[in-house]
């Protein structure tokens, strides 16, 4: 059964049903949001590079800072320690969950780089571009540089 429940009629009885709720604080949804964000954003790479959102992102977690010092409420060891985190061991899971990610980004676009060589190589040993085959002749007659670099 439902009740009404209007300004008229309220009862203690049915604001407080007898289970009590923990309290919600909202704000420790931004340091939560900042840290996520941060991680995420610290991910991204472009042609196996990290993007330079990425590198600030990652700077940001890597960056010990202070309390007293200028902008240390949204850092990310005060993010840790409202959150009730120990710094140091998310600092360390998110650096090495980073690192990760951009290393394999960089072996994917490095192997995708050498198949395309590799295919490239191919089709000029075909003959299909005669251009290769010009280029060879230039390099061919260059002089070659004697002496110590």
């Amino acid at each position: 059964m439902l009740t009404e429940v209007t300004a008229a009629r309220t009862t203690r009885e049915i604001t407080n049903s007898g289970t009590r709720k923990v309290p919600v604080e909202v704000h420790l949804l931004l340091y939560r949001r900042l840290k996520d964000t941060a991680i995420h954003d610290a991910k991204r790479t472009l042609a196996g590079l990290p993007t330079r959102i990425a590198l600030l992102e990652r700077a940001w977690i890597e960056q010990y800072s202070q309390a007293g010092w200028p902008g240390w409420e949204t850092s990310f060891q005060n993010c840790c320690l409202m959150l009730n985190e120990d710094p140091t061991v998310e600092r360390v899971k998110a650096l090495k969950e980073i690192d990760r990610v951009w290393r394999k980004s960089l072996v994917d676009w490095g192997r995708k780089r050498w198949q395309k060589a590799l295919e490239e190589i191919e089709t000029l040993k075909a003959g299909e571009i005669p251009a290769w085959s010009v280029g060879r002749s230039i390099q061919d007659e260059l002089p070659l540089m004697e002496g110590e670099c």
